[in-house]
């Protein structure tokens, strides 16, 4: 992993049995992704003392400048911003399969198994260091199928 960036905790995924790797994303799919953020530092679900719901939302949101550099780190890597909310600590994200990979170290690629093809990727995503911490998780870019009953 290159020395600037820091890996986002949680986010490796293990192939599942049965799983054959067929070759990278196609660079042009574009891909979807939510990145959860840390919530305003000092702040935790189990301190909130009793509070209206907006004096709750405003101490469990995401501090205002950790959102903007979220973003601004979105927009320098090529992403499309898509949705922005403070409140629920989420930025969405749009862009091709090739860019979205470079913005989290990794590489988008095209599975086989058990239950059809899916994209998805390999190790751990990973942010630069100066959103390490800030960065909770990464969701929607693997896109393997979950049981169904």
């Amino acid at each position: 992993m290159d020395p600037d960036r820091l890996p986002v905790a949680g986010s490796a995924i293990p192939l599942r049995a049965g799983t054959t790797l067929l070759g990278d994303a196609d660079p042009a799919l574009i891909a979807d992704a939510t990145i959860l953020v840390r919530r305003r530092p000092g702040s935790a679900p189990g301190q909130v003392p009793s509070m209206t719901r907006e004096q709750a939302r405003e101490a469990l949101s995401a501090d205002p400048g950790d959102m903007a550099a979220v973003e601004r780190f979105a927009k320098d890597q090529g992403l499309t911003v898509l949705e922005s909310n403070a409140a629920e600590r989420k930025v969405r994200v749009s862009g091709p399969a090739g860019v979205m990979g470079r913005a989290f170290g990794t590489r988008l690629a095209r599975y086989d198994g058990p239950r059809g093809p899916f994209v998805s990727y390999e190790g751990e995503l990973s942010v630069p260091a100066a959103l390490g911490g800030v960065v909770d998780q990464v969701l929607g870019l693997d896109r393997s199928p979950i049981a169904h009953r």
